[in-house]
Order: C-alpha cells, then sequence, then structure tokens
C-alpha cells in the first residue's frame, strides 16, 4: 500500500515558529537563548520532529524560569530543584519522564559527553507502573454509549464510536479519508496510516454510526475528503478542534473522568486484554513488535489469573462462560424484520421503522394505548364529537371516520 501524504493535524509548523519566538523574546540571558538554539540545530540534525523540538524549548525555558542561571554553571543542586518541582506539578508520570529524558539529554550535549554528565546522570529515566489510570478512571462501553447518544451531530457520533473501537491514535482517525473506509457483511474496516506503518482495523459497532455519517458527508462522493470533516473549511479537523469538541460532549453526557482523545485508545486496550492475545493487541493497535505495552494491558486486565484461579484451581468454568457470554453495550442491533444493522443507540430501525428490542415495542404499544383512549375520552364529549365530524365530513373524511368508529365499538 502506497503511503500516504503528511497531514499535519496538530498545526505543529505555526506552534514551533511561536515556540521560538517565545524563546528569544523572554527574559532569560542571551547565553541560554543561544544555547537552546543551538541545541534545536544539533536536535533538527537528528532528525528530531517538530512535536519533540517544541517540547525541548518548553522543558528548556521551565528549567531557566527555575534555576535562574547560565545553563553552563548548573550543578547537582540546581537540577535537583528543577525534579523537585517536576514531581509537585500535576502532570502525567510519562510527561514528567519525558521531562528528565529532555534534561539529561540537553545536558549530555551540553558537556560534550558519551555519558550522562555527574549532574544528570542520577536521574531515574523510568515510569512508576504503579501510577498507571486505575479501571474506575477509564471509560466504560456504558459510558461510551452516553457519550454518542447525548451527541445529536451524526459527524460526532461517527467519530466518538470510531475512536473507541477502533482504538486509533488520535491521529490516526483525523487523518483518514472517505476512500480508507470499506464496508462488508461484518461491518467496514478502516485503512490507518501509524507509526509502525499502515494497517487495517476491524470495525463492528461504530460501522452503523459511520454509514450514517457518510451518507449525509457533505463531500462523499469525494474518496479525497476527510472523513471527520471540518464543516467551516471542508479539511481536517485539527486536534484542537476535535478536544474542543469532546469536551462539550463529555459535559453533555454527565461524564467527570480525564476528556482527551488518548483516554478512548487506552480504555479500548484494557478493555480488549480480557479478549486478544499480546501478538494480537499488537497488531490491532499498531505497536511494534518488542513493545511491552501488550503485555502491560493484559496484567492489568488479570485475564490470565482469573482463567488459572476460576477455571483451573476452583473448577468454576461456568464463571468463565459466562463472563464470555457478556453481551457488549455497543453490540449492533439486528432488525428483526428486514435484518438491517443498526447502531447500538437506535430505538428503531432506519430502515424499516421496527422497534429493535421488546422494551421498545411494549413502550410503543402503551403510547398507541394511551392514545386510543385520548381519542375515545374525545368522541364521548357530543360537542366534540360533532364539530369534528363536521369538519372531517368537509373534507370528505367523515364516512371513513365513522367505519374506524364502528370497528373498534365491535
Amino acid at each position: 500500500m502506497a503511503k500516504t501524504e503528511h497531514i499535519d493535524i496538530y498545526n505543529y509548523k505555526k506552534q514551533l515558529e511561536r515556540s521560538i519566538h517565545l524563546v528569544k523574546t523572554s527574559r532569560m540571558c542571551e547565553k541560554n537563548k543561544n544555547l537552546i538554539m543551538k541545541f534545536i540545530d544539533y536536535a533538527f540534525l537528528e532528525g528530531r520532529k517538530p512535536a519533540r523540538i517544541i517540547k525541548y524549548t518548553i522543558v528548556l525555558r521551565k528549567i531557566d524560569a527555575i534555576i535562574k542561571k547560565d545553563f553552563e554553571k548548573v550543578n547537582r543542586e540546581d537540577v535537583e530543584k528543577v525534579i523537585r518541582k517536576i514531581e509537585k506539578e500535576d502532570n502525567s508520570e510519562w510527561t514528567k519522564l519525558d521531562y528528565k529524558v529532555m534534561l539529561k539529554k540537553f545536558f549530555r550535549w551540553l558537556r560534550k559527553t558519551e555519558e550522562y554528565p555527574e549532574e544528570v546522570k542520577w536521574i531515574k529515566s523510568k515510569v512508576n507502573r504503579s501510577n498507571h489510570m486505575l479501571p474506575e478512571e477509564l471509560l466504560t462501553e456504558k459510558e461510551v454509549k452516553k457519550l454518542i447518544e447525548v451527541t445529536r451531530e451524526p459527524r460526532d457520533k461517527a467519530f466518538v464510536a470510531l475512536l473507541y473501537e477502533s482504538g486509533c491514535r488520535i491521529g490516526e482517525v483525523l487523518t483518514l479519508r472517505m476512500k480508507h473506509v470499506q464496508f462488508d457483511k461484518y461491518g467496514a474496516v478502516i485503512v490507518v496510516d501509524g507509526k509502525t506503518g499502515q494497517r487495517r482495523v476491524r470495525l463492528v459497532s461504530s460501522a452503523p454510526y459511520l454509514l450514517e455519517w457518510i451518507n449525509k458527508h457533505p463531500l462523499k462522493d469525494d474518496p479525497g475528503a476527510p472523513l471527520i470533516i471540518n464543516h467551516l473549511n471542508k479539511s481536517f479537523l485539527t486536534y484542537a478542534g476535535i478536544t474542543k469538541t469532546l469536551k462539550t460532549i463529555f459535559k453533555n453526557a454527565g461524564i467527570k473522568k480525564r476528556c482527551n482523545p488518548h483516554i478512548f485508545r487506552h480504555s479500548r486496550a484494557t478493555h480488549l486484554a480480557n479478549y486478544l492475545t499480546e501478538a494480537q493487541m499488537k497488531n490491532y493497535f499498531g505497536w511494534v513488535q518488542d513493545t511491552k505495552m501488550a503485555g502491560v494491558y493484559v496484567h492489568m486486565s488479570g485475564r490470565d489469573v482469573d482463567e488459572a484461579l476460576l477455571g483451573k484451581v476452583y473448577g468454576l468454568k461456568e464463571v468463565m462462560e459466562e463472563k464470555e457470554k457478556q453481551e457488549s453495550e455497543l453490540r449492533p442491533k439486528k432488525c428483526p424484520r428486514c435484518e438491517e444493522m443498526n447502531p447500538p443507540t437506535h430505538k428503531f430501525c432506519g430502515k424499516c421503522s421496527m422497534a429493535l428490542d421488546a422494551k421498545t415495542a411494549i413502550e410503543l404499544d402503551e403510547k398507541r394505548k394511551e392514545s386510543d383512549d385520548v381519542i375515545t375520552q374525545i368522541f364521548k364529549d357530543p360537542r366534540i364529537h360533532k364539530f369534528l365530524l363536521e369538519k372531517l365530513i368537509e373534507e370528505g373524511l367523515g364516512k371513513k371516520v365513522m367505519e374506524i368508529r364502528k370497528g373498534r365499538s365491535q
């Protein structure tokens, strides 16, 4: 498959220009400014991407603001001060790790040494695994369903459903074009371009939402059009734009958990770790084969321990079988009349209007009965009866109404 062109959903070009401008116009000493600019040039020569360069400028400006002295004169005591500040901030463990790694890299470059210099060598560059998000901090299928239900915009319904089920990185989803979606009898398949190259991702629960959105897409006849389109300029939605949209959806759904695009991937990986092998997880989520991420998610799910204890130690196989039979909250609904596959949040078939479950059918019957009772009560009032009948006769419907009433009284 051909490599797709690069699409900058983060607007890195402008971000980088602004980051460099902030360095040049900051209050730090000229010597530190020049060192940062030289380090940026070095990072570009190393092949670092704009996103990384932007982070370097943020971290180095932070260091300067904390220690307020020439970088060349920094000692271990100064670095300890920086680390204490980083640890106290309300950032994720991965963000703190990033800061530490960049701090060490900068001073190794500055000291022109092969090994990390003494002032930063002691810094631990590993994430504390105990600080991973807890299960209650992740999105459940029920909550994802709620997010879809409160969303009126077909594009956003499709986006939320797709982002969760696919488990794709936000960049992989926002750069999809119409031609990258193919429907089949099981749902749909998308082709995404990620860190490990292109891969196929099977979709089932989000396929009906995607189909609804594509049928209403303003550029549905253009294979090259963005799938998740910006309604204003008909271009790709930016990361900032979709994050703002997600915050509104979370608020409307009353979900107070952390709101960012990555939580969907994290939640989906945690859920699928109960069912897929590590090899399957790597393929599905687009991880490199030597990554430990799949193993981390499988470990967090407790699947292996459950199977060993319940199935082998205690012989409670029925517990495991019951767990496997649990139906997904996001399973598409098949119409009993026309067999059309409908989104899990729909109550009626989009094709033939048939009620999709027993509860909806009963509620519909009750509403019809209420309507019939109201009409019957209305007709019991002779004045209303006479007035309506006269009006219906004027419209040529009087005879038909009398026949209906006669049929009901029999």
